[in-house]
Formats: C-alpha cells, structure tokens, sequence
C-alpha cells in the first residue's frame, strides 16, 4: 500500500495554509480550498462498494456542528477499516476552516459509494 499524509498531518497542512492566505491576501479577494475525494468506499481495494453509512454519517455530523478539528483526532487504521482513506483531503480544508459548522449541500448514497458535497467557509 502506498504511503498516507497522517491525517493529523493534514489538518496541520490546512492550518499552515491559512495562515500563509492570511498574511498575503488583500481584505477583497477571496480564496477557495478544495478537498476531493468519496466518503466510504475503499477504492483501488477488494472492499470496493463497501460502504460505513454510520461512520460517514459521523463524519458528516461532526462537521455540521462546527466540530471538524475533532476529524483531525482520527487514526490512520480508522480510515482504513471504514474505507475513508479519501478524508484527508477533506481535513486539510478542515484545518484551514477551524472549528466552525459546515453546510451539506448535497448527500447521494449509490450502490458503490457514500458521495456529499460540504461548504465550510472561512
């Protein structure tokens, strides 16, 4: 298996980024951070279409209450066993953001995949 940013590393990445934007942009212009990825699903893997509909709904939840620095608290071998492997790039726009509750705008559950479109904004 090829080697994964730690998710606590990620958050740390998406703070970084924050506070680079906040020294260099002007009061005016405005950023977007975008983090990619599914929710469950295990891709690339024999688990493929697996999907943790509890724990994505923990995700989801968390980051509706405002509580995203809490993603940042996860292990490595959770995402694993919960086929969330594609987090991370949701956690770096996390720690950019901070704790501040995020908007699902869209949810779709399909036979393979767990998908949400989430805005959090500065």
């Amino acid at each position: 298996m090829e080697p994964k940013m730690p998710v606590r590393r990620c958050f740390e990445l998406g703070r970084a980024i924050a506070r680079i934007v906040a020294k260099k942009r002007p009061e005016n212009e405005k950023v977007a951070i975008i983090g990619t990825g599914g929710l469950s699903h295990f891709p690339g893997t024999p688990y493929y279409g697996k999907i943790d509909i509890d724990f994505d709904n923990f995700i989801l939840e968390t980051l509706k209450a405002g509580k995203g620095k809490e993603l940042a608290k996860l292990s490595d071998d959770k995402l694993e066993e919960t086929g969330n492997i594609e987090l991370r790039t949701w956690i770096v726009p996390v720690g950019a953001v901070g704790n501040k509750p995020a908007e699902i705008l869209e949810r779709q559950i399909t036979y393979h995949i767990d998908y949400a479109v989430v805005n959090l904004l500065f």
